[in-house]
């Protein structure tokens, strides 16, 4: 990707100055350089080949009136009460029980700072930079206009003491409390060390009804023998884009599992990328993705094979609904020499209405003999005939098709997740559900 010129609203300039106020920065000119660098290169556009189907020219001219890069602004009295009855709501639908044990990091507006932090496991770096990943997403505009804002880092490490038993976090990262248009961005940073396992519910929440940029950073160590099993949840209001980018190191003997499950009337993009460096690294990631009222939901996946002897597995399935849009583009890489290694991906889609669509490709780069690989996408509606047969057994049309659309969506989550998670997704998903007019789409 090739810097580009663009347009970028004055209200960028303002909120970066913002940003750098009695910040107490350690790393001020490098985030100066950062902005520089996102000012040439601007927000990707769709002429560039990893954003050809999802465009984000709305956010050149959003007219950010309020930002989180240096001190967060005290929420205001509403902001708070508002803030609580979100928190109260997004743990009673979770439900865990006290005898597991689950740590809590709350994040409000991309901040810890904002309300307590109740676990001990993380910790907060105020003043670490990041740099840049290696891999095919790194280094656009929107990787600099991170690092122009960013300056908070929460960092979880799993010790490899803790080997004997599960540790379990739950993460509310809520947005959007604010009116007007906003922008904020996080950074979490999760090491899983030798011989340990976690488990891990990431929420993130956004309320927003103005146009407002979300932008989110998730690095993850997986050391020889760790297991790492993460849910993440995404409830994208319209008004909101929400840019999440996760990198993932996985080494020997090592399985890092995640879902996300993103719902959303807005505009969502996931960048996954998975690197199994060492023989044995094993990972496994899923995803469903459920667009409402116009939603966009772009997901991007890569994983390198970088030793022989390593498995990957992937199935995403999307509900799109009317005027919904859903991408999916995985890339599974086998390098040369990594004879032995196993890669699976699958992405599967149900369109719920006529003006729905689906953008797929899943990608094969194999630059190895011994290798067991497959690939495949599917793309289609609502069968008349189950949809027939359920009628038969007495239930109405809009509840047959409820029905198959629920079980379409409910499998991802019945293999080798925790029932946590289970339960969590499943809140979710019948509440998208609920909320979502399925068309018969000329069937029946």
């Amino acid at each position: 990707m090739v810097p580009s010129k663009t347009k970028i609203d004055s209200s960028w300039h303002d909120a970066f100055t913002r940003s750098l106020v009695n910040s107490g920065s350690e790393n001020e000119e490098q985030r100066k350089n950062s902005f520089r660098s996102f000012l040439r290169w601007g927000f990707p556009k769709r002429s560039d080949e990893e954003w050809k189907y999802t465009n984000l020219k709305h956010l050149e001219q959003i007219g950010v009136e309020d930002s989180v890069g240096g001190k967060p602004k005290t929420l205001s009295p509403e902001e708070q009460k508002r803030l609580q009855g979100v928190l109260d709501d997004l743990q009673e639908r979770l439900s865990l029980p006290k005898e597991e044990n689950w740590e809590l990091l709350t994040l409000v507006e991309g901040s810890s700072q904002l309300t307590p932090n109740t676990t001990t496991s993380f910790k907060t770096d105020l003043s670490a930079g990041w740099e840049p990943r290696p891999s095919r997403q790194a280094q656009d505009g929107l990787d600099h206009l991170h690092d122009a804002f960013s300056k908070e880092k929460s960092v979880l490490r799993v010790s490899s003491h803790q080997k004997e038993t599960t540790q379990r976090f739950v993460v509310l990262d809520i947005t959007g409390l604010r009116t007007g248009h906003s922008f904020s961005t996080s950074h979490l940073q999760i090491e899983v060390g030798k011989g340990a396992t976690a488990e891990i519910i990431w929420l993130q929440c956004d309320l927003s009804e103005s146009p407002a940029l979300r932008q989110t950073r998730l690095d993850i160590s997986l050391e020889e023998t760790a297991h790492l099993k993460i849910l993440n949840i995404q409830d994208v209001q319209s008004g909101g884009t929400l840019i999440n980018r996760c990198h993932a190191a996985v080494n020997t003997q090592a399985l890092f599992q995640n879902l996300v499950a993103s719902f959303s009337s807005g505009v969502v993009r996931n960048d996954l990328s998975v690197l199994l460096t060492q023989p044995g690294a094993e990972c496994q990631i899923d995803g469903f993705y459920g667009s409402r009222q116009g939603g966009h939901i772009d997901n991007h996946t890569e994983v390198v094979h970088e030793e022989g002897n390593t498995e990957s597995r992937q199935v995403y399935k999307g509900l799109l609904t009317e005027k919904g849009r859903g991408v999916f583009n995985g890339r599974v890489c086998i390098r040369e020499g990594a004879d032995g290694s196993s890669a699976h991906q699958l992405n599967k889609n149900v369109l719920l209405h006529p003006d729905a669509q689906i953008d797929t490709k899943p990608e094969l780069q194999i630059d190895a003999d011994d290798v067991s690989c497959s690939h495949g996408a599917t793309v289609g509606t609502l069968s008349p005939e189950e949809v027939f047969y359920l009628r038969s057994r007495g239930l109405s049309a809009g509840q047959a098709r409820e029905l198959m659309a629920s079980g379409f969506a409910a499998e991802i989550v019945q293999r080798d997740f925790p029932a946590r998670f289970r339960s969590s997704y499943l809140s979710w998903l019948n509440e998208f559900l609920n909320r979502t007019e399925i068309a018969n789409n000329g069937n029946l």
